[in-house]
């Protein structure tokens, strides 16, 4: 997650950079789509109210980041663009992993 911002910082062709960051949106919109599958499969077997908490924590994931990148691109003038997106991936990948100790 964090090296999409890196890659696109540090590749200075820009044909490469293209190539690297496509690899890394399919690597990484495959293993989402796996995950999410998975989820709300296992989550059909289960009452009702189950896959509704499921939706609802899709829909506070999806609104969270909309706003912390938000935050991130308002905070930031247009010339700290790279450090916007680091802040933005770090803080991301911080949440993902609390989340996963919390849940442990």
């Amino acid at each position: 997650m964090i090296a999409t911002p890196l890659s696109s910082e540090f590749i200075k062709d820009p044909d490469l950079t293209y190539y690297v960051l496509l690899a890394e949106v399919a690597l990484l919109s495959m293993s989402l789509g796996v995950m999410q599958s998975s989820t709300f499969g296992l989550g059909g077997i289960l009452p009702g109210k189950y896959m509704g908490a499921i939706f609802l924590g899709n829909g506070y994931a999806a609104i969270s980041s909309n706003l912390l990148r938000a935050i991130c691109l308002l905070t930031l003038p247009e010339s700290k663009r790279f450090l916007s997106a680091m802040i933005f991936f770090i803080i991301s990948a911080g949440v993902m992993v609390f989340t996963a100790i919390v849940h442990v």
